[in-house]
């Protein structure tokens, strides 16, 4: 959930900022989006443990989180980014040419314009999140088990009837989640 969180906080934030770059720019920054976006996930989970162990942080429950922030950034950039470039620019001038300062504008008629980009980015980064051995495995220390890594241990000793309630009901709150969200997008694209 913290992953989450934060991965679409930056997503948020990067997209807007890549939104005012020139062509050039802009293109160079989304291909080096791209770039963890088809890395597999056992070279980028080496690769985080080598960054920490090279700095000199020790494995805990905060690797574990940058990794993954690391890991759902790129996937929340590529999740806003088209709905800011579908933005239309004359409602951010308008609002500023009434009075509103920058924030008033960003609070009030980009977040709500953006949303359904942001909440697709939240639920995509939070299943990635949920989802993720490898990168899990390589960067927290034994002491701490996320959901998939406790699922694999227990996968080891055979089928076990909790593993199968518990894929159940990450299931179906994955699947309440994205039809929650597709009922809200059918009902906003009706009001229209």
């Amino acid at each position: 959930a913290i992953a989450s969180v934060a991965s679409t906080a930056f997503g948020v934030v990067s997209s807007l900022g890549l939104a005012y770059l020139n062509k050039k720019l802009q293109n160079l920054a989304m291909t080096m989006t791209y770039v963890p976006n088809v890395m597999p996930d056992l070279v980028t989970g080496i690769s985080f443990m080598l960054l920490f162990s090279f700095l000199g942080v020790q494995k805990s429950e905060f690797t574990l989180i940058m990794s993954h922030i690391a890991l759902c950034v790129p996937f929340a950039i590529l999740s806003i980014s088209p709905k800011i470039k579908q933005l239309d620019k004359s409602l951010t001038e308008a609002a500023m040419d009434l009075g509103a300062t920058r924030f008033q504008t960003l609070r009030l008629v980009i977040i709500p314009e953006i949303m359904p980009g942001i909440l697709s980015s939240a639920l995509l980064t939070f299943t990635l999140s949920i989802d993720d051995y490898l990168i899990s495995n390589f960067n927290v220390d034994s002491s701490i088990q996320t959901l998939p890594m406790m699922i694999y241990s227990m996968a080891k000793l055979g089928v076990n009837p909790k593993m199968n309630a518990l894929t159940t009901l990450m299931f179906g709150a994955v699947l309440i989640l994205m039809v929650l969200s597709n009922l809200s997008s059918f009902k906003k694209a009706k009001n229209k």
